[in-house]
């Protein structure tokens, strides 16, 4: 497998506390290796996938604030399938999210530092091979319909996190924090090709973590 990309990225110091940065390219991935259900499950060359899309971040701090905040978007422009059990799709981005959003701001305030990132994606398609009844690998003639296990697409979702900390010393802190504060469910990622599941990120939780050292 190669890859071949071109990219143009600007890099703008708008200010001492403010930089914005953008690249836009195209990628092309020949003969991508994987798990290949035509080939006894053996790794193979599957594909051959051209991508293009920009990302772009905005970089910020002042005072005590400091954080980002990133935004990137991909869009399919040509494939080839060397594999009988993947659909192609050539002009529409299938396994991943097209557009991707996060961002995260720290703020300080003497001895504690709190913090706070989102993440958002938008939803995931799937190919016309990964889904109703298709054919079980290594099983002949055995069939599954694997829309009775999983949605034809991964809805779009955004997940919460944030942290406190509290240096109470030079040497010692406490800090709580959470993980998916909003408790979504939908933060799932996507299982490729026809399998009855697809994997499942984790719910809210809570913790907190004492470091101190002698």
């Amino acid at each position: 497998e190669t890859l071949d990309t071109t990219e143009l990225a600007v890099d703008w110091i708008i200010g001492a506390n403010l930089n914005w940065r953008t690249n836009i390219y195209r990628t092309k991935f020949s003969n991508q290796i994987a798990y290949s259900a035509a080939n006894a499950n053996l790794s193979a060359n599957i594909y051959t996938l051209t991508t293009q899309g920009l990302e772009t971040e905005l970089l910020f701090g002042y005072a005590g604030w400091r954080g980002f905040v990133n935004y990137s978007y991909a869009k399919r422009v040509d494939e080839e399938i060397l594999d009988s059990f993947i659909a192609a799709s050539p002009d529409k981005l299938t396994w991943d999210p097209s557009s991707r959003f996060k961002f995260g701001v720290i703020y300080t305030a003497g001895p504690v530092v709190s913090a706070l990132t989102g993440y958002y994606q938008s939803s995931t398609n799937r190919r016309s091979t990964d889904v109703g009844l298709q054919p079980i690998p290594l099983m002949a003639g055995a069939t599954l319909d694997v829309d009775a296990y999983r949605a034809r697409s991964l809805d779009a979702w955004f997940t919460l996190d944030a942290k406190v900390t509290w240096n109470f010393t030079s040497d010692s802190s406490v800090a709580a924090y959470a993980t998916n504060l909003l408790d979504t469910d939908k933060n799932k990622l996507i299982k490729t090709q026809a399998f009855p599941f697809d994997y499942q990120g984790e719910g809210r939780k809570y913790g907190l973590v004492v470091r101190t050292r002698f």
